[in-house]
This record gives C-alpha cells, structure tokens and sequence, in this order.
C-alpha cells in the first residue's frame, strides 16, 4: 500500500450539490468516512463504519441510510469509486516517479563506473614515446613546458602568461552567494563553509552561469511544486548543494523528461512552472453521487 498523500482532491461545489440533502451531523459523518478511505487507502469494512464516523450504534442507523447511497455495498465493505480513481491515479504517478527516480541514480552509478575507468586506464598507460617523437604523456608535456617557461627559455609559450585563473574568484563567489540568499528553496547555512566548498571548483570543469542557471531551476521548481501540491521537501544547505554538485542531478531530469521547462528569452535562468498533467477524472456514474468528483 503506498504511503498516505498529504492531500486529496476534494470539489466543493459537486460536494455541496451532492449532499444538500444531509444533515449537519451526517456531513461530518461523510466527510470522516472519506478521510478515513483516502489515508488507509481501501474500502472500509462495513462493521468499522459506526466507528470511523464516531457515532454511537443508533445514531449511526439513522445515518446509515442517507449515507449508503455514496458508496457501493459489496456485502462486507463500502466502495467509494470515485476515491478508487483517484488512489489509482496517484498510485501511477508514484510508481512513473519512483522508476525515473531508479533510472537517473543508475544513470550516475554507470557514469562514474566509466569515469574511474577511464581515470584507471589513463594512470596505467603510463609514458609512452615514439622512437622519432616526444613523450605522449600529456602530464609529462605539461611539466616540460612549465621547466621551460620556469627556465625563460625562449621556446616557452608567452600565451601562458595569461592563462584563465584556476580558482574561481572572491567576486564569483559572492555572486553565488547572493543568488542562493534570493533563490533558496530552504534555509541557505553557513557562508564560510559555502565558500570553503565553492572555492575547490575549477572553471575549467564547472561553469558559473551554468551552476546559477540549474540552481534557479531546482529552486523554483520546489517553490511551485509546494504551490500545486501543498508540499515540497527543502533543499538541504548551500555547501551541500557545492559538494554533491546537486546541479547535475537537476541536469539529468531535465534530459531525462519534462518535468522542468526553461523559458526560451534573454535569461536563461528563469523556468516555467514545472510540468504536471492533470490527474484522470472519470465520469460520474449515473444515479450514483459521490461527493468529490470535479464539474463536466
């Protein structure tokens, strides 16, 4: 049985229509009998039916009669379809989530199997030198040019001198920073722990308004999935966001599926709401009111 949802859909105005003819008393009945499905998530034992509804066995006589007509009595439980649509529906939706959830943690497994691969393969090769040529170890070159520039040999490439900083900058940073303080979906934590992670990136391996850009769209897209569904777990603190590179896992559902879409303008950081398809809603069976299925 899958875990209780932290809501249900509920239609007040086929509700309303649907049960003008109840007393205040059996309103409140009702709606604890439909809470009571939705949670455990199956139909209700017909001899659990007083209880659920915490009305004493003849107060629950008068009641019962009133309230038979929203289910289907199957000889030893009440059947509410409507409900059953809804909990089938939001069971799909689960599993299609748990399965891209699988999919995308064997995703990474499989990339960093080729990546410490590869690292292995390139640390066994060694030096290698052809009989008329220079060592093929790239390492090997890169140390050879760098005695050279140390040695001002003029052979020494002068472009070198303004090779791109290593270390991303005090300014990158506080630009990062100010971004998450606007942006954060969740409480931001320490700055100098933030920093002390965010300085062991390298631009050459990292670029900042790719990290900006990605960041932006997991934040908003907790920020609107709390809108549609009343709930959305925060993001943990910024220096583990830095550390685990939380980016390319927002990387990864983005190509995986739509489940997050950017806007085509001027600012690559901004995203639409997230897309949802609306849950099926089945029509209403006739002469047979439940109470919380939406209008036609």
């Amino acid at each position: 049985m899958m875990a209780a949802l932290p809501y249900m859909q509920f239609y007040v105005a086929d509700y309303l229509a649907d049960t003008a003819h109840l007393s205040t008393e059996e309103h409140g009945a009702y709606l604890l009998l439909i809470f009571n499905y939705w949670q455990t998530g199956k139909p209700i034992p017909k001899n659990r039916l007083h209880r659920i509804a915490r009305m004493p066995d003849e107060r629950w006589s008068d009641a019962e009669s009133s309230l038979r007509e929203f289910f289907r009595d199957n000889g030893r439980e009440w059947v509410h379809e409507r409900i059953e649509a809804d909990l089938a529906a939001a069971r799909e939706a689960q599993a299609q989530r748990a399965a891209a959830g699988k999919a995308s943690a064997e995703a990474r497994k499989a990339a960093k199997r080729d990546l410490l691969k590869r690292e292995r393969n390139g640390r066994s090769t060694g030096v290698q030198r052809d009989e008329s040529g220079p060592s093929t170890n790239k390492e090997q070159n890169r140390t050879e040019q760098n005695k050279e520039k140390n040695n001002g040999s003029a052979d020494a490439d002068p472009a070198r001198e303004n090779s791109p900083s290593k270390k991303f900058t005090d300014d990158d940073f506080e630009k990062f920073w100010k971004f998450c303080r606007e942006h954060w979906f969740g409480r931001v934590g320490n700055k100098s722990q933030a920093k002390e992670a965010f300085n062991k990136l390298t631009p050459g391996e990292h670029d900042l308004r790719e990290i900006l850009r990605l960041t932006r769209q997991e934040c908003e897209y907790r920020r609107r999935t709390k809108a549609t569904e009343g709930f959305c777990e925060n993001m943990k603190h910024v220096v583990r966001w830095i550390k685990h590179e939380g980016w390319n896992d927002t990387r990864e559902r983005l190509e995986s599926g739509p489940a997050l879409s950017v806007i085509q303008g001027s600012d690559p950081t901004k995203v639409n709401a997230p897309y949802r398809g609306a849950m099926p809603r089945p029509d209403r069976p006739d002469r047979q009111p439940t109470g919380t299925e939406g209008g036609q």
